[in-house]
């Protein structure tokens, strides 16, 4: 629900202003399930992705065109929630298998993911998946 209440006190300026720019931290888990047990998680990135699809659609209905948004979709996150989970070595490794059909080497690092974003958000980037790798998920099928 953050998403929806930040937005709701930063967008009505916005809107006055026709100028901003949202960024919208998601996941790759938006496109298929990535870590399970995940259902309440892939469930609310799913939700992300589709609200900031329906307020770009919207945005762009009503002309705000100086108003810019940036999903991110990120893999996994060296947080310390990531760092909290506990599972048998045999149950993390099958869950990486299941996570990730290709090779990546290590977790992203918080603050490798904020200077990508940054940069994405100068470039003025609609998406940016992180590692870019990550994009892979959107034509692999199970």
């Amino acid at each position: 629900m953050s998403h929806f209440w930040i937005l709701r006190e930063i967008l009505p300026n916005m809107v006055a202003n026709n100028h901003g720019r949202i960024v919208n931290i998601c996941s790759v888990a938006s496109f298929k399930p990535c870590i399970p047990p995940s259902f309440s998680y892939t469930a609310s990135k799913f939700a992300v992705k589709g609200y900031t699809e329906a307020l770009k659609l919207e945005l762009s209905l009503f002309k705000l065109d100086g108003i810019k948004v940036t999903t991110v979709y990120p893999y996994i996150v060296q947080t310390p929630m990531i760092k909290s989970l506990s599972v048998k070595k045999e149950q993390k490794n099958k869950i990486l298998q299941l996570a990730m059909p290709f090779s990546i080497n290590k977790f992203l690092e918080p603050s490798k993911l904020a200077m990508k974003v940054v940069d994405g958000m100068r470039r003025e980037y609609e998406h940016i998946y992180l590692p870019s790798s990550a994009r892979m998920l959107l034509f692999l099928d199970k």
